[in-house]
């Protein structure tokens, strides 16, 4: 399962659309996909609808960023959950306020943190630490817990589709890798 995949409705971050998401999920034998697009829940329907037809299991989610800083991920167990995540990502965004660093979610919410950003000690049972994948070398002697899970996102199918989302280059032949060509 992948906690955190993004479609292009994480609007100017990913490349997929929910159908080229489902084509891929079904690709590589995905069973449970979480949709966590950035500060945004617009898709949360067709996300649900499509993955239902296809027999995936849709778990909704958000990644809550503060501007371009990544704060969490909130993931909703259940309806209420999701009531819970939509009325926080609402109140925040219509008033325009930073979200807290630490949105004390209820239980029905899974928060899962950036590594190193809260200490296991004080995490509650809702709330993990992410771990992304590059970050498993820099761990010396890293013992993971029930408290952490893999944070792998996943946000473009192909290397020339970070293009597509990556405002600061044009995928220029300059830019490209040697075994990639632009077209």
């Amino acid at each position: 399962m992948y906690v955190d995949t993004k479609t292009y409705y994480s609007f100017c971050f990913g490349t997929f659309s929910t159908a080229q998401l489902i084509a891929a999920a079904i690709e590589h034998g995905i069973t449970t996909l979480t949709l966590c697009n950035i500060n945004s829940t617009y898709d949360h329907w067709e996300f649900v609808k499509q993955f239902h037809e296809v027999n995936i299991k849709p778990v909704l989610g958000v990644d809550i960023r503060n501007n371009h800083s990544h704060c969490y991920l909130l993931i909703a167990k259940n309806n209420l959950g999701l009531q819970w995540l939509n009325e926080f990502l609402s109140h925040h965004l219509i008033n325009k306020l930073d979200f807290p660093a630490d949105p004390d979610a209820p239980e029905n919410v899974f928060v899962i943190y950036p590594n190193e950003s809260k200490d296991l000690a004080d995490l509650k049972p809702n709330e993990r630490i992410g771990i992304k994948p590059y970050e498993l070398k820099s761990l010396y002697n890293f013992v993971p817990t029930e408290y952490h899970v893999i944070h792998q996102p996943v946000v473009v199918k192909y290397k020339e589709k970070f293009y597509h989302h990556d405002l600061q280059v044009e995928p220029t032949k300059k830019h490209l890798s040697p075994n990639i060509t632009a077209t």
